[in-house]
C-alpha cells in the first residue's frame, strides 16, 4: 500500500487527469490519483471491483458531500514505477467507461486539484497549516479555520442496512452538520472485496450542546459512530481517502448496502430517491428515508413510493402509519399508478392522497411545511 514510501503530503504534480506523488526515499513507488464524478454508483462499482482484482488500482474510493448537491466522487489509486504503466492503466479504464457508456465526468487539471483538495475546503498553499487540537484536527488556509473531526463507522448492528447511506445523509443534513462520507474499496489476498466507511466533519462555529457522535448513534439505536483520534502524521489518510481505522467489511456479506442495477426497477427507484431529496433539502425540509420505498417527512407525513403497484403491501403501511402520520403514495409506473387510483379502498381514505409522476414535477415542497403549521 502507499504507506511503504514516505511522501510530502502537498508536494504533487497534476498532469491532465492525474495527480502524481513520487515517494521521497528508496521506495521508487510513484502513487497517482485519479477523480471523476457520477450521479449514482450502483453500475460503476461492479466495474470498479473488476479492476481492483486485476490490481489495476490499489484501491478507490466513493465520496457523499453534506449539505451539498448529491453528486458522487469516485477517487481511483494507482501505485506503479513507472509514470506511463499508471496513465496506461488509466486510460484503460477511462476507455472501459466509455465502451459501457457510464454517465460520468472525470475531472482534469485545475478541477482534479480543487476536488481532490476540497476535504480542507480551499486550494492549499504556502498558507495551509494543520495542528492538532485534542483528537480534532485544525486547518488554516487563506485565513480560514476549521476544525475536523473523524469518526469511524460500524454497521455490523444495523437491522436495515440497504438503507443506511440514504438515513445518514440524511439525519447529517437534518442536523445541519456538514462533512463528508467516504467508503473506501480495496481487494485482500484472497480476491475479495472489502470495504470501510468513516465520516469527516467539518467544525467552523463549536457548539458544544451537541455531539454529533452521540446524537447519530441514538436515531440509529445502536453504536455505529465511534470518534476517532487521527494523528497529523496520518492525515494522509483523510486527504488520499485511505480510511481512519482498520475496520474493513466484506462487500459479499453487505451487498444490500450497494444494490446492484440488475433491475431497471431497482435503478429508477434510487434515481427518484435522490432527485427527489435534492428537492426536500433545496426547500429545507426535514426528512429521514427508512428504506427505499418508505421516507418520513417532518416527523408528520410518509412518502410511499414504489416501482410498480403492490396493494398488499400498501394495505399494511398505510395500516400501520395511518394514525400518526399524513400518507403519500407514489407508483412510478404510469399504468399501476392509474390502477391505483381506480381502488376506491384507497382513494376514499382520509388523509391518504395518491399522486402521479406529472403532479411530483409541479409539486409544491414547501406544503409540507404549512401543513404542519396548520395543523
Amino acid at each position: 500500500m502507499v504507506k511503504k514510501g514516505k511522501y510530502q503530503l502537498l508536494s504533487y504534480l497534476v498532469d491532465q487527469h492525474l495527480i502524481f506523488y513520487k515517494s521521497l526515499n528508496r521506495n521508487r513507488k510513484i502513487i497517482a490519483f485519479a477523480i471523476f464524478e457520477a450521479s449514482t454508483f450502483n453500475r460503476i462499482i461492479p466495474i470498479l471491483n473488476g479492476f481492483l482484482k486485476k490490481r489495476f488500482i490499489q484501491y478507490y474510493s466513493i465520496q457523499l458531500n453534506t449539505l451539498q448537491e448529491k453528486t458522487i466522487l469516485f477517487l481511483l489509486n494507482f501505485e506503479e514505477i513507472r509514470k506511463e504503466n499508471i496513465v496506461q492503466l488509466f486510460n484503460i479504464i477511462r476507455q472501459n467507461f466509455a465502451e459501457e457508456n457510464l454517465p460520468c465526468k472525470f475531472h482534469i487539471d485545475s478541477t482534479l486539484e480543487q476536488k481532490f483538495l476540497d476535504l480542507i475546503l480551499t486550494k492549499a498553499d504556502s498558507s495551509t497549516s494543520l495542528r492538532k487540537l485534542a483528537e480534532s484536527i485544525l486547518v488554516t488556509n487563506n485565513e480560514t479555520q476549521f476544525q475536523l473531526d473523524f469518526f469511524s463507522i460500524n454497521i455490523d448492528r444495523l437491522d436495515r442496512k440497504n438503507s443506511f447511506l440514504h438515513n445518514f445523509i440524511s439525519i447529517i443534513n437534518n442536523f445541519n452538520r456538514r462533512g463528508f462520507l467516504i467508503i473506501t474499496f480495496l481487494c485482500n489476498n484472497d480476491e475479495e472485496i472489502k470495504f470501510s466507511l468513516f465520516f469527516s466533519e467539518l467544525i467552523i462555529e463549536k457548539d458544544e450542546s451537541f455531539i454529533t457522535e452521540n446524537n447519530i448513534n441514538n436515531f440509529f439505536n445502536c453504536n455505529i459512530m465511534k470518534k476517532q483520534n487521527l494523528k497529523l502524521k496520518e492525515f494522509h489518510n483523510y486527504l488520499w481517502r485511505i480510511g481512519i481505522s482498520d475496520n474493513y467489511f466484506l462487500l459479499k456479506d453487505y451487498s444490500q448496502l450497494f444494490p446492484a442495477n440488475n433491475l431497471n426497477d431497482s435503478y429508477d427507484i434510487l434515481t427518484f430517491n435522490v432527485e427527489f431529496e435534492q428537492c426536500l433539502i433545496k426547500n429545507n425540509v426535514k426528512f429521514i428515508r427508512f428504506s427505499d420505498y418508505l421516507l418520513f417527512i417532518e416527523r408528520a407525513y410518509l412518502f410511499l413510493t414504489l416501482p410498480k403497484l403492490r396493494s398488499k403491501f400498501i394495505q399494511r403501511i398505510i395500516k400501520k402509519y395511518l394514525s400518526e402520520y399524513f400518507i403519500y403514495i407514489l407508483i412510478l409506473n404510469e399504468e399501476d399508478s392509474k390502477k391505483l387510483i381506480e381502488i376506491k379502498n384507497f382513494t376514499n381514505i382520509k388523509n391518504v392522497q395518491i399522486l402521479n409522476l406529472e403532479e411530483i414535477s409541479k409539486f409544491d415542497f414547501n406544503i409540507f411545511k404549512r401543513q404542519l403549521k396548520n395543523s
